[in-house]
């Protein structure tokens, strides 16, 4: 059946049938109680306009690339550890909190690149934002002596963060 014909476009029952409207629709993982189930939901955050996405409930401006995007992970759905980490967006924190995972909700390459520690990952299909390794890798200063014996990465003292090491292969004289 034709997706404009239906009354609720996203009320569609499997991935693929969500994915027919992509400017509309998504599908997202709902927790229920303690399960997590998967549900085609409308879209959105996709206003141009940053006062009617600063007052949409779960938006957010981002003034770099000009745009609204959607806070993931803070909904009330969200309050415990197996629901936060049954979706890939977020990550439950030291402090029992759940939280986006860096650079998520980045459509675009421009604004992913603009935002620290993101990089534009075109080996997955379709591309997308993602961390870049080192920080991926290390998250914390726990891992300050794995970060520091990894050849890609070097620990930074001041920031305390994992970073990758930019030219690898320059020596100085």
């Amino acid at each position: 059946q034709d997706p404009s014909c239906i009354e609720d476009p996203c009320d569609a029952p499997t991935e693929e049938a969500c994915a027919l409207i992509p400017e509309q629709c998504e599908w997202v993982s709902v927790v229920k109680g303690f399960l997590v189930t998967k549900e085609c939901r409308k879209t959105r955050c996709t206003t141009d306009d940053q006062a009617t996405c600063d007052a949409e409930a779960g938006c957010e401006w981002h003034d770099g690339c000009g745009m609204c995007r959607q806070e993931y992970c803070v909904a009330a759905e969200f309050q415990n550890a197996v629901a936060c980490q049954a979706d890939p967006r977020c990550e439950w924190t030291g402090s029992s909190t759940c939280v986006m995972r860096p650079c998520v909700g980045y459509p675009e390459e421009g604004c992913c690149d603009d935002a620290e520690g993101c990089v534009w990952d075109v080996s997955t299909s379709p591309a997308a934002c993602v961390q870049e390794y080192c920080p991926q890798q290390y998250p914390s200063t726990v891992d300050a002596a794995a970060c520091t014996a990894d050849p890609e990465c070097k620990f930074d003292a001041g920031s305390s963060t994992c970073e990758k090491i930019v030219c690898p292969d320059m020596t100085s004289d």
